[in-house]
């Protein structure tokens, strides 16, 4: 799908990892799984639930929906204060 993710060289000890310029974390830990076919797999487990990857992928892409609806530019600083839940990487990847 194009997505700008990390690489890991582990044919050296400590691995080196390279991390492009465009990086993207949300298509680093949610869309490389999703190409791979882990959609129903679990992603997070928190006190309410679990969430597979395509669940997660979901709330992450709404969240950034509400975000850019709202004028909010990537890359732009914002305060998120949420309890240790599902809601946190869904903000914080969205």
């Amino acid at each position: 799908m194009g997505y700008t993710v990390s690489t890991a060289d582990q044919g050296i000890s400590p691995p080196v990892v390279n991390i492009p310029r465009e990086y993207n974390a949300a298509d680093d830990l949610i869309g490389r799984n999703l190409d791979a076919g882990r959609g129903n797999k679990v992603a997070i487990h928190d006190d309410q639930g679990k969430y597979t990857y395509a669940q997660v992928a979901e709330k992450v892409n709404r969240f950034a929906n509400v975000l850019a609806g709202l004028g909010v530019n990537m890359e732009a600083r914002a305060f998120v204060a949420l309890y240790d839940s599902i809601d946190f990487p869904t903000a914080f990847l969205g």
